[in-house]
């Protein structure tokens, strides 16, 4: 983790965030986690992907979707619908009647193709009964 780390907190929890990545303390030094949704930063890095859906603005990066409150950032569950062009290391391959499904931060994203190009939707998934 670099020193421009920055501490978030959010119900008590601290976070160190550094470039997109969020840490938090272990007994080894740190360890990278996935982000709590609605905990708030106050930039994101380049390469966070802008998305539009249903006339809304969204932004992605590093497995997170953000939308963007008094001009910082605050982390929200996956929007329904949100298609992305890349998944972060570490997610899963599951099947679930017969369709393949990405797993990633608590999302199931439906990967397909355009115009060559890997796309991965986001599915919401109602809970079992």
């Amino acid at each position: 983790m670099a020193v421009t780390a920055v501490i978030v907190s959010i119900n008590n929890q601290q976070y160190h965030y550094d470039n997109g990545v969020y840490y938090t303390q272990s007994s080894g030094g740190y360890t990278v986690v996935n982000p709590p949704t609605n905990i708030v930063v106050n930039t994101l890095p380049e390469g966070a992907e802008n998305i539009t859906l249903d006339g809304a603005s969204y932004m992605y990066f590093g497995g997170a979707f953000y939308i963007k409150e008094n001009g910082k950032y605050k982390v929200i569950d996956a929007p329904d619908g949100a298609v992305i062009t890349n998944i972060p290391e570490g997610a899963e391959e599951v099947e679930i009647e017969d369709e393949k499904y990405v797993f990633y931060n608590y999302t199931y994203f439906k990967p397909f193709s355009q115009n060559g190009k890997d796309m991965y939707q986001v599915v919401v998934m109602e809970a079992a009964e």
